[in-house]
Order: C-alpha cells, then sequence, then structure tokens
C-alpha cells in the first residue's frame, strides 16, 4: 500500500449462515454509504478504500475516474483529478454473493476532490491551566480548547480529542466544539493536578495533528471528617503530677488541607472533673489533684468536630481510659520560672541565682534530691550545686553571641524510681560596651580639581553591642601620613576636601580614621577608607614633530636642480627637518 493510500474499515458485513440448503441471506453493508476524501494531486493508482467480497461499480463513475479491483477490493484512481477540484463523485457498489440464487446489496460511496493539505492546526498556547474545585459538578465546562487551521473547506475542520492523562476517564472533551468538560468527580485528596494532552486533527486526506498540555489544577473543599487514630487510647498517669501536666495527645487527621482540615477536640462525657482538653491541640491534661485511692482508672469520650461546613457527618468520637498510677512524688521547686537578668561581663564563678525544691514525701530516701541542669543543655556554660542549688558561670558570657539561655534545672530524689521535679531558668545577658564599632564605608570617590570643602562622602560604622554602648559615633582622621593634608573629617563622620588634588600625582587615598561608639567605657577601633580621584581632561596633548627625507640618484652633472619642496599646511604647526642625499655614478 502506497503511504499516502487510505485504508477504511471494511465496508461490509456477512450474516453467520443458517442451517439450510438455501441462499437466503444477502451481504450486508456496516452503512449505507461511505465517504473518504482525497486530493486533487493524488497520483493515478492510489487506493482509496479497500472493500471484502466481490463488488461492482454500477454507477456514479461515468468518467471513469475510479476503478474497483474485484479481488482486493480498493478502489483506486483511474485518471488524474486535477481538474476536478471540489467536485464529490458518489459511485454505487454493488456487493453480490456466489450462491444459488445469488443475493446482493447496495451502497454508496462519495468521494471529495479536495486541496492538498498545507497547514497543521495551531493552538494560541503550548501549555493551558485551569483551576477548578473538587466539588465541580460532573457535565460542568472547564475550559474551552481552541485551535486555528489556515486551510479551507474539510481541510480546515478540526476535531479535538485527549491523547493521554486521561486513563480514569475523569473528563471528557466535545471533539467539534473543544470544549472540556467534567465526566466524572473530582478528589482532592486523591490527586491535585491531572495533566491532560489535548490533539487537534484536521480533516484532510492526510491528517495533520498539533498538540496542547492542559494542566487542571483541583482545590480542596471541605468534605472529609475528622477520623481519629487510633480509635481507642490507653494512657496512664502517676497520682503526684502537677496540675497541668498533659496526660496524652489526642490524634485526628482530616484529609481536607488548610483551613478545611481545621478541627476542634471537646470532651463530651467524663466519669471525672479533673481532666481537660485544649480545643486546638488536643492534648489533654489534669486540672487538679489526683488520689489513686479514690479513682484508679477514668474514662472519657473525645469528640472531634470539623469546624469549617461540612456535608453530612462531621465529627468522630474515640475513648480515653485513663490509669492512675501510685508513685513517688518528685521533687517541687518553689518557682515555675525562673528569670533572671546577669552581665555578660560576669566572670567563670559568678552567682546567677538560686533554685530550691521541696519533697513531701515521707519515706526518707524519697525526700532527698539533689539539683543538676538537664542533659540537653550541653554548652557548658553554667553550673548548679547539687546540694545547694547555687546557678553559676562557668565559662565566659558573649551576649553579642547568645542573648538569652534556656536552662532546665532538675530536682532528682533517691525513690525507687527516682522522681524528677523541673523548673526553667531563663538567664538573660545584660550588654556591657565590649565592642568597638567598625567602619562600614570603605570605599568613596571625588573629581580631582574640586575646591576645597568638597563633600567625599558621609562615613558609617556599625557596632554589635546595644544602646546607649552603640552610637552616636565620633570619626576623626588618624593623625598619620600626607593623605591626612588632602582631606578633613568631621566629627558626625562627613569627610570633604581640604584642597584641590591633582589625580596626576595622586590617583588613590587610603585614609585611617579612627571611629569611637557613646558607650561607657568608650570603645574605638580604626579603619581605612579607599578614595578614589577621578580624571579630568586638564592637560594639553604633548609637542609632535615631522621628519622629510629623500634620495636620488643619477649621473654626475654639475649645478643641477633637485627640485622643489611642497610648502606644508599652516595647520599642521609642526617642527620640520628635511634631509636630502644624492649618490653620482
Amino acid at each position: 500500500q502506497a503511504p499516502w493510500s487510505l485504508l477504511l474499515p471494511s465496508l461490509m458485513r456477512t450474516r453467520a449462515p443458517t442451517p439450510s440448503y438455501s441462499n437466503d441471506n444477502p451481504p450486508e453493508f456496516d452503512s449505507p454509504a461511505y465517504f473518504t476524501p482525497v486530493t486533487k494531486s493524488v497520483k493515478v493508482g492510489t487506493r482509496l478504500i479497500r472493500v471484502v467480497v466481490e463488488y461492482l461499480i454500477t454507477g456514479g463513475n461515468s468518467s471513469s475516474k475510479f476503478k474497483l479491483d474485484k479481488t482486493s477490493g480498493w478502489i483506486t484512481v483511474a485518471s488524474s483529478l486535477t481538474a476536478d477540484m471540489n467536485k464529490i463523485f458518489l459511485i454505487d457498489i454493488t456487493a453480490s454473493d456466489r450462491g444459488n440464487p445469488p443475493l446482493s446489496a447496495r451502497t454508496s460511496v462519495r468521494i471529495a476532490v479536495t486541496e492538498e493539505n498545507h497547514h497543521t492546526p495551531e493552538f494560541s498556547q503550548s501549555q493551558i491551566s485551569a483551576t477548578v474545585p473538587e466539588s465541580l459538578a460532573v457535565g460542568t465546562a472547564i475550559r474551552t480548547l481552541s485551535a486555528r487551521d489556515k486551510d479551507k473547506e474539510m481541510n480546515g475542520l478540526i476535531t479535538y480529542n485527549i491523547t493521554s492523562g486521561n486513563d480514569k476517564g475523569l473528563f471528557a472533551l466535545n471533539s467539534k466544539t473543544g470544549v472540556l468538560s467534567l465526566a466524572q468527580p473530582l478528589d482532592f485528596e486523591e490527586k491535585q493536578q491531572h495533566e491532560l494532552r489535548v490533539s487537534a486533527t484536521d480533516g484532510g486526506w492526510i491528517a495533520k495533528t498539533s498538540y496542547v498540555s492542559v494542566t487542571v489544577h483541583v482545590t480542596d473543599v471541605n468534605d472529609n471528617p475528622p477520623v481519629f487514630d487510633p480509635d481507642e487510647y490507653f494512657p496512664v498517669v502517676q497520682e503526684n503530677v502537677p496540675s497541668g501536666t498533659t496526660v496524652v495527645k489526642m490524634n485526628a487527621v482530616d484529609r481536607d488541607s488548610g483551613a478545611n482540615a481545621v478541627m476542634a477536640y471537646v470532651i463530651q462525657s467524663s466519669d471525672s472533673d479533673l481532666f481537660v482538653i485544649n480545643p486546638n491541640t488536643g492534648q489533654i491534661y489534669v486540672t487538679g489533684t489526683l488520689d489513686r485511692e479514690k479513682e484508679e482508672k477514668i474514662s472519657l469520650k473525645v469528640l472531634a468536630k470539623n469546624t469549617g461546613s461540612i456535608r453530612g457527618a462531621d465529627i468522630d468520637e474515640v475513648f480515653v481510659n485513663i490509669t492512675i498510677l501510685d508513685a513517688n512524688d518528685p521533687p517541687v521547686f518553689t518557682q515555675e520560672l525562673y528569670d533572671v537578668q546577669v552581665s555578660e561581663g560576669l566572670s567563670p564563678g559568678g552567682l546567677v541565682t538560686f533554685v530550691s525544691a521541696e519533697d513531701s514525701d515521707s519515706v526518707p530516701s524519697w525526700s532527698r534530691f539533689s539539683y543538676s541542669i538537664a542533659p540537653e543543655f550541653d554548652k557548658n556554660v553554667f553550673t548548679i550545686n547539687p546540694k545547694t542549688g547555687q546557678v553559676s558561670v562557668a565559662a565566659e558570657l558573649d551576649r553579642e553571641t547568645t542573648p538569652v539561655y534556656n536552662l532546665t534545672v532538675l530536682a532528682v530524689d533517691t525513690g525507687t524510681p527516682p522522681a524528677t521535679g523541673s523548673t526553667t531558668v531563663i538567664v538573660n545577658l545584660e550588654d556591657i560596651n565590649d565592642n568597638g564599632p567598625t567602619l562600614t564605608t570603605a570605599y568613596a570617590e571625588v573629581m580631582e580639581n574640586q575646591r576645597a570643602g568638597t563633600a567625599v562622602t558621609t562615613l558609617t560604622a556599625s557596632d554589635p553591642d546595644l544602646p546607649p554602648n552603640q552610637g552616636p559615633f565620633l570619626y576623626s582622621l588618624l593623625n598619620s601620613g600626607s593623605a591626612n593634608s588632602y582631606f578633613s573629617l568631621s566629627p558626625a563622620g562627613v569627610l570633604t576636601t581640604s584642597r584641590e588634588i591633582d589625580r596626576e600625582q595622586i590617583s588613590d587615598f587610603y585614609l585611617s580614621v579612627v571611629i569611637k561608639d557613646s558607650g561607657v567605657p568608650q570603645m574605638s577601633s580604626t579603619g581605612t577608607i579607599h578614595i578614589k580621584i577621578n580624571d579630568q581632561n586638564d592637560n594639553p596633548s604633548e609637542p609632535r614633530s615631522m621628519e622629510i627625507y629623500g634620495c636620488q640618484r643619477m649621473p654626475f652633472q654639475p649645478l643641477q636642480e633637485w627640485g622643489a619642496v611642497p610648502e606644508l599646511p599652516r595647520r599642521l604647526q609642526l617642527p620640520l627637518q628635511i634631509r636630502l642625499c644624492r649618490y653620482y655614478f
């Protein structure tokens, strides 16, 4: 088959024979009529349509433009169609079987002669995106995809199709209008983005196709209730825990996202009023004093409710079965929080604060305890006396590196097992003036030949200390080097010229600047600023000279004239040197 041949499906089907010796079933066509386009420049002999039984052309082919091969079933071009542009040939075909008596069926084939299909359909964009909510109703139009084909008539008719990305059939595309619509419900929790590839195919005999990528973004709607995991809780708590101790943190998951996943926790029923729940975090904590001898097990029914608008059930429930254990009471600190301030200049060994705890256990081994700093604080900056609770400095402090230390101090008794109480010690470092300022202006430029007092730049500096140990800063030039005679610097940092500067003599200056802060004691430092002198066209060009040299070789002839030297233009204004020579033979 030639590459330009058009192979269509079988034009007919034959009924299954009945158990009879008579021929009572004629051939049957799949369609009462068939159609194929063909370009006017198609080569003679090109196959158009194939049939699979014995056919005859019985009408519509008076010009003998086409012929039918009875054996192979192909309709082919019999003569040139160049002059038949835009014509439509209607050919009648009869299919006959070989029964006794022979039976037949008829159909027609329309062949339209068209122009060459020169152009491919074109989308205006190579990438198209649309955003829809997951609750979008099936059948709703999402986007209209449009392509243009510069061909006319049938060659310009476009058919749209989704070629990939629609494996689950979520989307439908109108093949004629290009309207993309929803065919099945979306689920944001399953997939948030769908990548489709859409084709646009024209109606040419040899069809041409272009493609566009379509991205459908799915946004979330509140369509999922909270779900607890696990579906039942069995926490344990010691009877001597202080009020506010967290017993368990509930965990409910909402498959929605963002605001649609926000939920609230609530205790619907309880055997005790000693437990409350944080509605936002789901943490259940103690609000009073527990007594295992009175209540050993307490059951709570906890709900997780979706706070948004949702259709149908928006809650889940779970039982929390709390077991209260009898245990050694830990030491209790006299303060839950110690917030102290010390100078960053405090030397190692200096006192930071005292912490104090009490243990009311009646058993002696349970009431003795020692202090320590929690092991997670491993910087070894502070130490604590295990008996007295004195917190001291163990290393050099630097507020500019670490301004605040958050220590967890423990009191561990000698019970079996040991009970531990804790408190928080926040150490805030107070600033001292221990850092000199740093010059941040390192470069400036000024034009040469400027009069004295011309502004060059205003210097700036930084200081890691806190006010009042920072600015305002005082600036001055270090009294060294000849460069100082060219510039003046005010205490506020305004740098100006002191005299006119000739770049051809000095093109760069490096000034040493002293900066002082406002702290007590006052700190200072030295920085360097590079001043570049920019050039002006203030020097004439250097003088130049011209030399003319000529030489002549000739027989000796006394008193012979050499020739005339041409007059030079006056505009040259150059020193002129002329050298002449002559050789005789």
